[in-house]
């Protein structure tokens, strides 16, 4: 499963972390849309996933983003990768990222 630009390390024995640290590449398209593009941007996306489509991963995930990282803690990798992979296909095209802000409510974005 292809995550990059995300990165998916164990942390200790059987925790996980789901890292994307260079946010300046999609700095244009948060803008576009009147956000930072920040770890907590990505956060709300990530949230807003979680919360419509990837309910059944909701609990297994802490979200705990910096402004200059995004970050998903868990001890379910296979959670993890499911949220990872549908990241990494926003990452990959600024169309699919565009879409994603435009569908987080305006309450989930903190940045």
């Amino acid at each position: 499963m292809a995550l990059e630009p995300l990165v998916l390390m164990e942390t200790s024995p059987g925790r996980f972390s789901l890292l994307l640290r260079d946010l300046d590449a999609w700095e244009r398209v948060f803008e576009a849309a009147n956000h930072t593009g920040n770890g907590y941007s990505w956060e709300a996306i990530a949230l807003h996933l979680i919360e419509s489509t990837m309910s059944e991963i909701g609990d297994k995930i802490v979200l705990d983003s910096e402004s200059d990282m995004f970050c998903a803690n868990s001890s379910d990798r296979g959670a993890l990768e499911a949220l990872g992979a549908i990241l990494a296909e926003a990452a990959r095209s600024s169309k699919r990222l565009s879409k994603l802000i435009a569908s987080v409510p305006p309450t989930l974005w903190i940045d």
